[in-house]
């Protein structure tokens, strides 16, 4: 028989890591002009089209703002939603959203509509999740 070798690392899979997350989620519209940042993307790596989707221009103005977290929040229905408070001036997405559209509301309210909602809070989980995980330095 021959002998087999094994891998020195392996993937590890748990079901008993605790998580929780906050009771609210704060929800914006958006208030990115398309132009403006599509245009500015022209003179980046990032190039946009006139076409592109409102998640492609609004991670363009994020990088055109120098926010370089892209996984505190999700896009959906033209709208930011995210654990953090939009309307919080240390918060850089503020300078994307629409301050008068922000609201904050009850987390187990909007993932209670339907799948489709239920979906969007998922993402969002996993995200923040994979984004916290990476500044661990676990991949």
């Amino acid at each position: 028989m021959g002998s087999k070798k094994f891998s020195s690392t392996e993937l590890l899979t748990s079901n008993l890591v605790e998580i929780w997350f906050f009771n609210a989620l704060f929800i914006s519209d958006l208030n990115i002009l398309g132009n403006e940042f599509i245009e500015k993307s022209w003179e980046t790596e990032f190039k946009l089209k006139k076409k592109d989707y409102d998640y492609e221009v609004a991670k363009a103005a994020i990088s055109q703002k120098d926010y370089v977290t892209w996984s505190d929040f999700v896009l959906h229905e033209n709208k930011m939603i995210a654990f953090q408070d939009l309307g919080d001036y240390d918060v850089p997405l503020i300078e994307i959203v629409d301050e008068g559209t922000i609201e904050e509301i009850d987390a187990t309210e909007f993932y209670s509509v339907n799948k489709d909602y239920q979906n969007v809070f998922k993402r969002l989980l996993r995200f923040c999740l994979q984004r916290k995980l990476y500044q661990l330095g676990i991949k």
